[in-house]
């Protein structure tokens, strides 16, 4: 890639990044009575996100000739710009972790720059090492989704909320009659003897609530029930969107700082009357929860239950990237290509068949494995063979990567790009002046020189 057209792809891509951070927000402003916090919960995945928006920038800004330096500083100047005038867009909010987090992405893609070519084309030593590396790390991400997945609750006091209104979520049009976990039954405000109730939360006790439906489903996700501990933190929250219904208990993931999407049970209330009567049941269990709807004012009663609920495998890519933005209804899908994605380095590396064939074998085992040691739902047949996918992508990518020219592995112009700026020889004194054509250079050696 030349130097001209590194520098209009990233003045391109700065368009774009203007247009994502500086459009108005749709959500609607925080509770106003809710505590102030110096991070919010997503701090980590907030982060990771940032850093990945601007590495392509210092990429193309390093092709494009500048030095290190010079890439940091654009970047911390495009992120000052963007959060300085996030103050007065709507529903946009300026943060000083998101201006560190810019200028790092850029500063990691300059330094990415100039070895990109030795992470597309490695030589076979190298190749093993990374594929053997970057399967390890993979690994252990999908171990670490288990511990990520068990609870995690906030310290005493709690406070429950019966349908209750918060700021920034619809509130829930018709009416909660009574809540209980376990044998507990719980009342607005204050809970009285917290730490019983934390053990039964923590132990997976079933949580039991009787409500009457509204005049219509809520547009959008309306709490019908929550826990909450110091500083607003969420303890546990059931609620209502559309006709589904959604669970939430606050997990290790979300103390650490990721994000976490709620279970839901698609089409659990769907249908439901005007002011219906009916009672919901939720059972954490090993191989996810249970949610069961009693519909005990039909004729006959009616009973809906739906199982499994609860992260699986493929549902990584939520940790990091925000877990409602794709439609649940393709969830599924989007898991299946995260994995894919996973999986594809395996088989782009050329580090022999065997090799990549017993990585690739081994990451798909974890994926229909870890479910059965951890609270995660068991994995979709689709996720247990998205690993295999994304490796045959990869090793199709390489055959075409291999027929196409190579980048140059230092990151520089071409040679023919800096040509002009080569003093060309001179006659010696006494020499014909079509002399100088015949001095060579002597020969330099080829690859890389230790």
């Amino acid at each position: 890639m030349s130097r001209r057209a590194a520098g209009a792809l990233a003045a391109a891509f700065t368009a774009l990044v203007l247009l994502a951070t500086l459009l108005p927000g749709t959500e609607r402003p925080p509770d106003p009575g809710a505590a102030a916090r110096l991070l919010p919960e997503d701090f980590l995945s907030d982060a990771v996100r940032n850093v990945l928006l601007f590495l392509p920038l210092g990429v193309l800004l390093r092709r494009a000739g500048r030095r290190p330096l010079g890439v940091a500083g654009v970047g911390a100047a495009l992120s000052s710009f963007v959060e300085a005038m996030q103050f007065a867009v709507p529903s946009r909010h300026p943060s000083l972790l998101d201006l560190v987090c810019n200028t790092a992405g850029t500063a990691v893609g300059a330094w990415l720059a100039p070895r990109l070519a030795e992470l597309l084309d490695p030589p076979p030593p190298g190749a093993r090492r990374l594929a053997q590396g970057w399967a390890g790390a993979v690994a252990l991400f999908l171990v670490a989704q288990g511990p990520l997945a068990t609870p995690a609750l906030p310290p005493l006091p709690w406070h429950a909320g019966v349908r209750p209104e918060f700021g920034h979520l619809p509130v829930y049009p018709g009416e909660v009659i009574g809540a209980r976990i376990g044998d507990r039954r719980l009342h607005p405000g204050r809970v009285e003897g917290a730490g019983r109730l934390r053990e039964l939360v923590a132990r997976g006790a079933p949580v039991v609530l009787r409500a009457r439906a509204g005049p219509a489903p809520p547009a959008g996700p309306a709490p019908l029930f929550t826990l909450h501990g110091a500083r607003q933190t969420l303890a546990l929250a059931v609620g209502v969107d559309g006709g589904d219904l959604l669970f939430e208990v606050r997990t290790r993931a979300r103390a650490l700082g990721l994000e976490t999407a709620a279970h839901r049970a698609p089409g659990l209330l769907a249908g439901l009357a005007p002011g219906e009567p009916y009672r919901v049941r939720i059972e954490p269990g090993r191989d996810g929860a249970c949610a069961t709807a009693h519909l005990e004012a039909r004729e006959p009663p009616e009973i809906r239950r739906r199982c499994g609920l609860g992260p699986r495998p493929g549902d990584g890519f939520g940790f990091f990237f925000y877990a409602e933005l794709p439609p649940p209804a393709w969830r599924p899908a989007v898991g299946c290509l995260w994995l894919g994605l996973l999986a594809l380095p395996l088989g782009f590396w050329p580090a022999g068949a065997r090799l990549q064939g017993l990585l690739v074998a081994i990451v798909g085992a974890l994926v229909a494995g870890v479910p059965a040691v951890s609270p995660l739902a068991p994995a979709r047949p689709a996720e247990i063979l998205a690993p295999a996918a994304g490796a045959a992508v990869g090793r199709l990518l390489r055959r075409l990567y291999g027929r196409g020219p190579k980048p140059s592995r230092t990151g520089d112009p071409r040679p023919e790009d800096r040509s002009s700026s080569r003093a060309r020889p001179r006659a010696r004194p006494g020499q014909p002046r079509g002399a100088a054509a015949e001095i060579r250079e002597p020969p330099q050696p080829s690859g890389r020189v230790w």
